[in-house]
């Protein structure tokens, strides 16, 4: 029911990275579980694959495997796994593209393990930077829902949201593992703030004739200002606080329960990780997933998400100061979401990315307009 679990490295005989899920047999799991020391004398007798995707390796071959072993002792091993594996082709090399599959690994191996937040258990993963082929094996989300965009999450998961969240920002708010150089994206960077700018007016113009219709005349308004004086709030912004995020920050990247009659939030996907302030996570996830906002579930969100900050990172985080926080949070995550509505075409139904995105900022607009973004969002 917590944290990812680390794994000391056994072995340097690593198995070849899969290009199939047909490659994932009993004998790769148990050449891959044995270099990182998970699996001892144990053997692996049987893998049998359930796949979940078919489409390219470029996209993502998803699916599970559940295993059998031939020692009772082997009861702590896991019995169903889920694995990734991605094949892309070397025309991303040297793109954000290409760095995704190891953002994902470099967190779930080397960050994992010491956060508290409720993410999955990771048991191998190896990424090619010349080939750019990569494999991650993680825990099987069973008893899992993942997060539904269309459905969205009631007030009781948005405060689940906060609570995960500010257990994942705590375990590197102010740490100087984050000056290392890392794979991850620096929001604080000035190419960061130009190539996030660039892109939301690249969307803005590109779809404001289908915006306006969408949009309450305050939230037009606001969108103009906000790209205005987008550089003066974003560097403001990320001076407040740094942490590791999880970036791309939606419902759809989480998975929920219900335990006692207690909401759970379990994080995973972790291709877009970023360091910065760690209140983009929170203002993303609540303002694009709360089914029907109200500022009521947004405040006590926020206070959860406080609370929970201040006593794992032994901070002093005020109340004012977090609401501050969450408003700039979401009026940024307008402009991350304009960025990637530039990248599609008109809305089609037909089209799941495109009618993903589009509901998305139904859902954001709609939460821009209870917070009243153009009145209260002062900077």
């Amino acid at each position: 029911d917590g944290a990812g679990a680390g794994m000391s490295v056994a072995s340097t005989d690593k198995p070849p990275i899969p290009t199939a899920l047909t490659d994932v047999t009993a004998d790769w799991v148990a050449a891959a579980f044995r270099s990182t020391g998970l699996l001892d004398q144990e053997r692996v007798t049987g893998a049998t694959l359930t796949p979940l995707t078919e489409t390219s390796g470029e996209d993502g071959l998803y699916g599970l495997v559940d295993l059998e072993y031939d020692r009772e002792t082997a009861s702590s091993l896991p019995s169903r796994v889920f694995v990734k594996i991605t094949v892309l082709s070397l025309e991303y090399k040297g793109t954000p593209r290409a760095a995704q599959p190891l953002m994902e690994l470099t967190f779930y191996r080397d960050f994992g393990p010491s956060t508290a937040a409720r993410i999955p258990r990771f048991y191998y993963g190896d990424f090619d930077e010349e080939s750019l082929e990569n494999v991650l094996v993680i825990e099987s989300l069973d008893g899992w829902t993942t997060g539904d965009m269309t459905r969205g999450i009631g007030a009781a998961e948005a405060i689940s949201v906060a609570r995960e969240l500010a257990k994942l920002h705590s375990s590197t708010l102010g740490s100087t593992v984050l000056d290392q150089p890392l794979p991850f994206l620096d929001l604080a960077a000035p190419e960061a703030h130009e190539q996030l700018h660039t892109g939301a007016e690249a969307g803005w113009s590109r779809h404001r004739a289908a915006l306006e219709t969408m949009f309450s005349p305050s939230l037009v308004r606001f969108c103009d200002r906000m790209l205005g004086s987008f550089f003066e709030l974003s560097e403001e912004f990320e001076s407040h606080s740094r942490s590791l995020n999880q970036g791309d920050c939606r419902i759809d990247n989480m998975a929920f329960r219900d335990v006692e009659g207690e909401a759970k939030t379990l994080l995973f996907d972790w291709g877009l990780t970023t360091v910065g302030n760690g209140f983009r996570d929170l203002g993303l996830s609540l303002a694009t997933g709360v089914r029907e906002p109200t500022e009521e579930t947004f405040r006590a969100a926020v206070e959860e998400y406080r609370g929970v900050l201040n006593s794992s990172a032994k901070c002093d985080l005020p109340a004012d100061g977090a609401w501050r926080d969450f408003l700039a949070a979401v009026g940024l995550a307008l402009c991350w979401r304009l960025f990637f509505l530039g990248l599609v075409d008109e809305e089609r139904p037909d089209d799941p990315v495109s009618r993903m995105r589009w509901e998305t900022m139904r859902r954001l607009s709609a939460a821009c307009d209870v917070l009243d973004l153009d009145r209260s969002l002062k900077w």
